[in-house]
């Protein structure tokens, strides 16, 4: 648990109820680079009590206005994988946490 990323989240007031769900949730899950691993849509969807297509628009939201980063990953069998979220507490960018999968 990473508590300066929970205080970031609780401080923004302009979201709806689903997002401030989900940016807390994954500010709980952050480390201290404020990366939150391999949680798909669906795990952050039932984390919240919603319907994953709601957290994906939820998630769009909250990357449109530049609170996260997604970091779209893939398996060494081009499959997708769940993304890597970025909190950008301190304006990092999602580039500076692209690591390669090994296989």
């Amino acid at each position: 648990m990473n508590e300066t990323a929970i205080l970031w989240a609780r401080a923004q007031s302009t979201l709806s109820s689903i997002e401030k769900s989900i940016l807390l949730h994954l500010a709980t899950f952050a480390d201290e680079a404020f990366r939150v691993v391999k949680k798909s849509q669906r795990e952050i969807a039932e984390l919240v009590g919603c319907t994953r297509e709601s957290a994906n628009k939820a998630l769009g939201t909250l990357e449109g206005r530049g609170l996260i980063s997604g970091v779209h990953q893939f398996g060494c069998d081009g499959g997708r994988l769940p993304c890597l979220y970025v909190l950008n507490v301190n304006h990092a960018t999602s580039t500076t946490f692209r690591q390669p999968i090994k296989c």
